[in-house]
């Protein structure tokens, strides 16, 4: 294997993946890329098509796909995982996804809504990054977001969050319009479901990218699912539900400023933007 250029991930070489693959590679192109992890497409000189995958952790990606047991998922070979990474092994889907479909908004939610129910059908002894899925499991989660981000703040790391926020959050977290959507409506949630995700094939769906899945209010998919086709999801969703999507963005800016990435600046931004989004919905 061999270090990247710019981020803390171990590639394997083009002789180490053909070996793999048992033909040469023609093609090897960067698809994304940014500092947790690096996706590749591989053309070999068959003709075929591979998706490959480095992935420093935070990550259950190979453990959710050994223990899943569902159509939902395409193939997958784990080629190496340690403590530090994972790298994974996928074919390239030739189908369209969701995006390409073009669908207005009562089409996607006619969509979207039919993924959430296949993805709450994922049976298996599958992994979570997060679960928030119970009163108990939520007030738990709520709470240590909620220290960090008072950490962050008090040290000053933090300049964009003030203390009426700490306090508006804190009362948030705890309202009986989150406590339901809690208790009464969580599932299996992909945690990123976009409409790029989701891939249309003959004989149904595939959905990708399966790093950090949550158990949560299901609907919280839907809300990302929406955003990213720029359907403004408010609309469509109850308010809480609303929020409890940017608290889960604002949850990754703490934890990625503390844990994981603490000299990128732009986490500062995002947890501001989460909040306000939140501010919205309860507004």
């Amino acid at each position: 294997m061999q270090p990247h250029p710019y981020f803390q991930l171990l590639l394997h070489t083009t002789g180490e993946l053909e070996r793999e693959l048992g033909e040469r590679i023609v093609a090897r192109e960067e698809m994304h890329l940014w500092p947790l992890s690096s996706v590749e497409s591989l053309t070999t000189s068959s003709g075929k098509r591979f998706v490959y995958k480095v992935q420093h952790e935070p990550t259950v990606e190979p453990e959710f796909y050994a223990r899943a047991s569902t159509p939902l998922l395409p193939p997958c070979k784990v080629l190496q995982r340690d403590a530090q990474q994972a790298a994974l092994l996928m074919p390239f889907l030739q189908a369209p996804t969701l995006h390409a479909r073009n669908l207005d908004a009562a089409g996607l939610l006619e969509r979207g809504r039919e993924v959430l129910r296949q993805i709450a059908g994922i049976e298996g002894d599958l992994p979570l990054y997060k679960d928030l899925g119970t009163l108990e499991a939520w007030r738990a989660f709520s709470a240590r977001t909620l220290d960090m981000l008072s950490a962050l703040v008090r040290s000053g790391v933090f300049v964009l969050v003030g203390q009426a926020d700490l306090d508006f959050l804190g009362q948030w977290v705890n309202s009986p319009q989150v406590l339901a959507q809690v208790d009464q409506t969580s599932q299996l949630i992909h945690g990123d479901l976009t409409t790029e995700h989701v891939f249309v094939l003959d004989d149904g769906y595939r959905v990708i990218d399966w790093q950090r899945p949550y158990r949560g209010p299901g609907e919280i998919d839907l809300v990302t699912f929406l955003e990213s086709e720029k359907i403004p999801a408010q609309d469509f969703l109850a308010p809480a539900v609303f929020g409890l999507r940017w608290f889960l963005f604002l949850d990754w800016a703490v934890e990625a400023k503390t844990n994981l990435l603490p000299d990128i600046p732009i986490f500062d931004h995002w947890a501001r933007n989460g909040i306000d989004h939140i501010l919205s919905a309860a507004a």
